[in-house]
């Protein structure tokens, strides 16, 4: 026995969708933080007691103004992403994407949440480029 202890951690867990086009390009929402900007997949968080597919439906739903209707949606796996989430002065909390494909949608317009500041429909390549790393497995199908 070493001094090599493992601790649990906590972690948050981020619901996000992959959505497609026609043209089999892929959504992606620009974020406006106050020190940085990023580009991202629209979801967000679970509310307590919500099945994962529901809130996956509703943020993009609120994010978007997409209403994903329709079977059920392909889980395509869960995502340890290297960012830390502040919980007061001493703490913080990984994060975890659970990330689903939602078919191709018909082109239509989207409604950007105040969250967002613009939206893009790019290629997977380019996606790959532009998200988190931890989400490049996502891409491998496309």
């Amino acid at each position: 026995m070493g001094d090599n202890k493992q601790y649990e951690d906590l972690f948050y867990l981020g619901i996000k969708a992959i959505i497609r086009n026609t043209d089999n390009k892929i959504l992606v929402l620009k974020c406006q933080k106050s020190d940085r900007s990023y580009w991202d997949l629209p979801g967000g968080r679970i509310i307590t007691n919500e099945m994962p597919e529901v809130a996956l439906r509703r943020e993009v739903a609120e994010e978007t103004g997409l209403v994903i209707s329709g079977s059920p949606l392909t889980h395509l796996g869960i995502f340890f992403s290297n960012i830390r989430i502040a919980i007061d002065n001493k703490k913080s909390a990984g994060l975890l994407y659970s990330v689903y494909n939602v078919c191709a949608v018909s082109k239509s317009t989207i409604t950007l949440s105040a969250e967002h500041t613009e939206f893009a429909w790019v290629t997977p390549q380019h996606a790959r480029s532009i998200l988190d790393a931890c989400l490049e497995p996502c891409f491998a199908s496309f």
